[in-house]
């Protein structure tokens, strides 16, 4: 998913249910390349392009091989892969501005689902200037926020398609070992979402 953050164009992300002891891949140069060690399989499919990909993640210690493919249609039994998510996701950052979210109010973790300024703007505080504008027509904004006991080292967070109208919005924090309460905030812009979706919160402390 952090690799997937860094892609502009919408994209529809599958993946393989189960970790694979073995995989086939042809590239784009017509190669082929079989992997012989357990691993997790992603197929990722760019919308309005030729290209597609895959991603490796070796199950041992996580490092990623890409594989661009062109002209690809897809694994032959696409059908039977989990579908991750059809949604590109974005950072929302108030860096570089006098601007910053608006202090907890209460200490379990909340999600709001943020699709319009005006519901953006009451979740913001600034000093003076502005905060970066959303088209809303487009986009929903994901807002996380909870206290963590043991302090924050790294957040990362992920939406994950469930059903036809539902989602689970993971959000992953990596505490620092030392006992401090910590305030967090995790979110994402996605492609906007339905007006009747649901999304579950999970969050995981590591």
């Amino acid at each position: 998913m952090e690799r997937m953050s860094n892609e502009t164009s919408n994209f529809t992300l599958y993946a393989k249910a189960d970790v694979q002891t073995g995989f086939e891949i042809t590239t784009a140069t017509g190669e082929t390349i079989e992997l012989d060690y357990p691993c997790r399989v992603y197929y990722v499919n760019i919308t309005d392009e030729t290209d597609s990909k895959y991603l490796i993640v070796k199950e041992s210690i996580g490092n990623i091989l890409e594989v661009n493919v062109k002209n690809d249609s897809g694994p032959n039994d696409l059908q039977q892969w989990r579908l991750v998510t059809k949604n590109s996701w974005f950072t929302y950052t108030l860096s570089n501005t006098l601007c910053q979210w608006a202090p907890l109010s209460y200490y379990f973790p909340r999600l709001i689902l943020i699709n319009s300024s005006e519901e953006l703007e009451q979740n913001i505080k600034c000093a003076e200037g502005i905060y970066p504008k959303v088209d809303f027509s487009k986009y929903t904004l994901l807002w996380a926020t909870g206290v963590n006991d043991y302090g924050v080292y790294y957040i990362n967070t992920q939406l994950t398609k469930t059903g036809e109208k539902t989602y689970n919005f993971d959000v992953e924090l990596l505490g620092k070992g030392t006992t401090a309460l910590t305030p967090w905030i995790g979110k994402i812009l996605v492609a906007k979402l339905p007006a009747n979706a649901v999304v579950s919160l999970n969050v995981h402390i590591y």
